[in-house]
């Protein structure tokens, strides 16, 4: 224990209350009745002194003024449930207060600050989330714990399984763990991630899995997958994990079946790869609440090639034709203009004479060209066609599916042809969306400089929808990666189509559009 002595105890009688500084703390001591109270003399909302707020004799309740809020002088606790603030023991000694201004151990710091922590994430109180995420960081602790937890508290709160909020958590882990000494990235990095998970599980009931478990069987496994059976392919998986097996030996039919169609606007494949990267980042205890979401998304998702834009993809998937020797990059833009069945039969051709990493950057250059010429009067018309309804991520999909198919298939290199199927197909998807503007304009020079900058929007983004804010991520984090390994046409188009993308206005809520689509639709 570390006693201070503070102020004589008849002159803090007298006074009834005063500002204590000692070992750099600011304590705010009140004499109440017969007793004394040493506080925190800045209120954990905004800081201002609580040294001015006004003190209930009878009930022992101080209110700051500035807010209104109220606490419990003994325990410091917070009478309107928002922060608590930290009360320290008091004795007098020979007539003198005395305060003990020890730290209390790690164990107690953390989890009184998770308490905190938890109350504000099921409020979804960014606020308080951001405050409590600063305590942690600034205490030294390990505030990726947070993350663990909360994904424990969240993985049956989704009705159809993995959300984005899971996808950028592994992109945000990445950037806090770059961020070295810089404190306040850190703590954006962990309170972006908590408010992502509460927008898409807030006020959600519990959707629970089956508890049932069966011995993992590979082809009874993909079986279960596409017959859409969430509770034999989520009971294998139990099986799998009982049997002392981990997420290396469940990835490949993981992406053996994120592949058998062409799912979800490429959501089942960027899922399955940020899910491994958040087992490999928070552990392997981890496994099994962070698989069951995706399980169930992969159930859910809507197969794309059924679509009769996307039919022809079935019957170029089952050819699947070898790949060449070939190190030449093919040239995006001889598939630029083409339809979708046109580009499948391009993929096709190129993938002869070709290594399938060379095709990959093609389509993928192909991608940041879509992105650089986005015609973004469709974002902000109010009488588009349904099928019209395009905005900007409609295009940064593309980029991050790519991502996710060359990281994937570098693995599994078995599964390259129908993944650069599905990529050829983002191209053929938005090419109508697209028109030709000023490219001189997105141009970057410095590389270096521009991801710096680009970082600093991505963690000031000022969107108020998480979807936006997690898309911006996810694919400039895309981007940088795929820069280290293309050619620098490639990385040109690359980092021209992400500037204009980060630095065009985004239109995150369609009120006119959607009323008028809906009385179309109604009126039918």
């Amino acid at each position: 224990m570390n006693w201070v002595s503070v102020i004589d105890r008849e002159e803090l009688r007298e006074k009834g209350a005063v500002i204590a500084r000692k070992e750099g703390r600011q304590l705010a001591v009140f004499a109440v009745e017969d007793q004394v109270y040493a506080i925190d003399n800045r209120c954990p909302h905004e800081g201002y002194p609580l040294k001015e707020g006004t003190v209930d004799g009878k009930s022992c309740v101080l209110t700051c003024q500035w807010h209104n809020w109220k606490f419990d002088l003994k325990s410091g606790k917070n009478l309107i449930g928002e922060d608590n603030v930290r009360t320290y023991p008091v004795r007098v000694t020979d007539g003198q207060v005395e305060v003990d201004v020890s730290d209390p151990s790690p164990e107690q710091q953390e989890a009184a600050i998770l308490e905190g922590l938890m109350v504000g994430f099921e409020k979804r109180q960014y606020g308080r989330m951001t405050r409590d995420v600063a305590r942690l960081v600034s205490t030294g602790l390990d505030a990726t714990r947070v993350v663990a937890e909360v994904i424990r508290r969240c993985h049956d709160k989704v009705e159809f399984g993995t959300t984005h909020a899971w996808a950028a958590a592994a992109d945000w882990l990445a950037l806090y763990d770059a961020a070295g000494d810089d404190a306040e990235r850190r703590v954006i990095a962990i309170t972006e991630i908590l408010d992502q998970f509460a927008e898409d599980t807030l006020r959600e009931q519990p959707y629970p899995y089956t508890q049932a478990v069966q011995d993992f069987r590979p082809e009874g496994f993909l079986t279960a997958l596409e017959g859409e059976d969430e509770n034999t392919a989520v009971a294998m998986v139990r099986g799998l994990l009982r049997d002392g097996m981990d997420w290396e030996a469940l990835e490949p039919y993981l992406v053996q079946a994120g592949l058998n169609h062409y799912y979800d606007f490429g959501h089942t494949m960027i899922y399955i790869q940020k899910t491994g990267e958040l087992i490999r980042r928070l552990g392997d205890d981890l496994t099994e609440v962070l698989v069951l979401p995706l399980i169930r998304s992969i159930c859910y998702a809507t197969r794309e090639d059924l679509l009769p834009d996307f039919r022809a993809y079935a019957g170029f998937a089952a050819e699947e034709p070898s790949f060449g020797a070939s190190a030449h990059i093919p040239d995006s833009r001889e598939i630029y203009g083409l339809r979708v069945d046109k580009i499948l039969a391009w993929t096709q051709a190129k993938s002869r004479g070709h290594k399938p990493e060379a095709v990959s950057e093609a389509l993928m250059a192909a991608a940041a060209r879509n992105l650089l010429h986005f015609d973004i009067r469709f974002q902000f018309a109010h009488n588009n066609k349904v099928k019209d309804n395009i905005g900007w991520l409609a295009f940064t999909h593309g980029l991050t599916f790519a991502n996710a198919v060359r990281t994937l298939c570098a693995r599994y290199p078995q599964w390259w042809y129908r993944g650069l199927l599905q990529m050829a197909c983002f191209i053929g998807r938005n090419k109508p969306y697209v028109t030709e503007i000023d490219t001189d304009a997105w141009s970057v020079p410095d590389t270096g400089a521009f991801f710096d900058r680009a970082f600093e929007k991505v963690t000031d983004h000022g969107l108020g929808r998480t979807i936006f804010s997690c898309h911006m991520l996810k694919t400039t984090t895309a981007v940088l990666v795929e820069m280290e390994s293309v050619s620098p046409a490639t990385a040109s188009i690359l980092s021209a189509g992400l500037n204009r993308y980060l630095n065009e206005p985004i239109k995150e809520k369609h009120v006119r559009r959607l009323a008028r689509q809906a009385l179309a639709l109604v009126s039918r």
